[in-house]
């Protein structure tokens, strides 16, 4: 079965549904939920420098919540304010994906794009959004996850202190390991 996504964050209680999504559905850079969720990390805007979760429906019960009987994907449908539909503070897109709780942060103009053949080409395709995989709960447990089972950097950032910058932090280390769709 598939598993389901939403993206929360601890600190304000508040969440944005992709519409019955699956992770690798919506975890790409340009597609407008990802564009919602950067511009609510943005400057101005309630998620900005707050704790992020991307958290599926078959995550583990507990974690983020104190509640053995709960996980975070039922409590944040429950309790959690959505923000699917509220607008943002609007303005540029922003170009850095910053982690505050391990001072480093994405540029996200040197993610590689994912090579498709077309016409026996190879071309560049989308571009994984490395924000919802990076701060993924529950991921490999459903169909629709990302699949690199070598990969530790999958949920590395879930929980962490997250912001969407315009300009590159300085004083911080460029995060590079990047996911590449097979």
């Amino acid at each position: 079965m598939g598993q389901y996504y939403i993206a929360a964050s601890i600190d304000t209680k508040q969440c944005v549904h992709p519409f019955g999504a699956k992770l690798m559905e919506h975890s790409w850079i340009g597609n407008s939920f990802m564009i919602h969720v950067q511009q609510l990390l943005a400057p101005g805007n309630p998620w900005h420098k707050t704790r992020i979760v991307w958290t599926g429906d078959y995550s583990d019960k507990e974690l983020f919540t104190g509640d053995p009987e709960r996980n975070l994907y039922d409590l944040a449908g429950d309790e959690f304010t959505n923000l699917s539909d509220t607008p943002v503070v609007d303005g540029p897109q922003t170009n850095y994906i910053v982690n505050h709780s391990k001072n480093v942060y994405i540029d996200l103009s040197e993610v590689p794009g994912v090579k498709v053949l077309h016409n026996d080409k190879e071309e560049s395709g989308w571009e994984i959004h490395p924000l919802s995989i990076l701060t993924s709960s529950g991921n490999g447990r459903g169909g629709g996850d990302y699949r690199d089972d070598d990969d530790t950097n999958v949920g590395s950032w879930a929980g962490d202190v997250i912001s969407s910058e315009y300009e590159a932090p300085v004083g911080m280390d460029k995060f590079t390991g990047f996911f590449i769709e097979d």
